[in-house]
Parts: structure tokens; C-alpha cells; sequence
């Protein structure tokens, strides 16, 4: 099974919201664990979302990051992490920054074009500066 985080949640977006946003999309989301208050109940604005494995939920980190969450008004971003609880990393990760990219390039394509020729790109970011994108490898 794979996890993501998923942030900046509004009070409406409950977990049918979640499984139904993904659904709209193409995605099989296994289970949404909302995390909220012990004390009230109410939720914290952030939830976990478990995948069939872990190559499905890296593909959707890369590709939806970002992007519009369907059936949001005004509409809302993706804000997507790995869900690293109980997991230990052996591996150094690094950065590279690509200066000079057009603006339509997006984070699915960018980690794409690096992961074929390094298999150890974890993720392509790109930046809100204009000049430069970073990749985690």
C-alpha cells in the first residue's frame, strides 16, 4: 500500500469528498483517514490517502501536486506529500536546479524526463521563481 498526505483541506471536504475527487480523475483510492481533534472532533484540515502501492501513489504525487481539485469552488490545489510515518530512508537525496525553463513546463513532465535517464528522481518541482525548477533525486 502507498500513502500520501493531503493539506489545506477545506471543512466541506470530508472523505467522500477526497475518494470522489480522485475518482473523477482516474484514481482508486483504497482508504482516506481524516485526521482530527481528539478533543472536539473536528477536523485538523489535513488527511492521509492510502493507494493500492506505493508506485501508484508516487505517480499521483508527480502528476496531481498542484493542479485544481475537482468539484472545488472557489477552486483549491492539490497540496500532496509522501506519507513517511513508520518508514526509515537509507539513501542521501539531493537537489538539482534547472535555470531557463518555459512555464508550461509542469512537475509530472519535468520528474519524467529525469527519472528515464536517473533512476533514483524521486520528484520534480518546480519553483514559483521563474528562473530555475528543482529536482529531488
Amino acid at each position: 500500500m502507498g500513502s500520501l498526505w493531503m493539506g489545506d483541506l477545506e471543512v466541506y471536504m470530508d472523505e467522500g469528498f477526497i475518494e470522489n475527487a480522485f475518482s473523477t480523475l482516474g484514481e482508486n483510492v483504497v482508504r482516506v483517514k481524516m485526521i482530527k481533534n481528539k478533543y472536539t472532533g473536528q477536523a485538523q484540515g489535513y488527511c492521509f490517502v492510502d493507494f493500492d502501492n506505493q508506485e501508484t501513489a508516487e505517480r499521483v504525487l508527480r502528476k496531481f501536486n498542484g493542479k485544481p481539485v475537482p468539484m472545488t469552488n472557489p477552486v483549491k490545489r492539490f497540496k500532496l506529500n509522501r506519507a513517511a510515518y513508520g518508514q526509515t530512508y537509507q539513501t542521501t537525496e539531493f537537489s538539482l536546479f534547472v535555470g531557463d525553463l518555459t512555464p508550461e513546463v509542469e512537475d509530472f513532465s519535468l520528474h519524467d524526463f529525469f527519472a528515464k535517464r536517473y533512476n533514483t528522481c524521486k520528484a520534480g518541482k518546480g519553483t514559483q521563481s521563474t528562473s530555475s525548477m528543482d529536482i529531488s533525486m
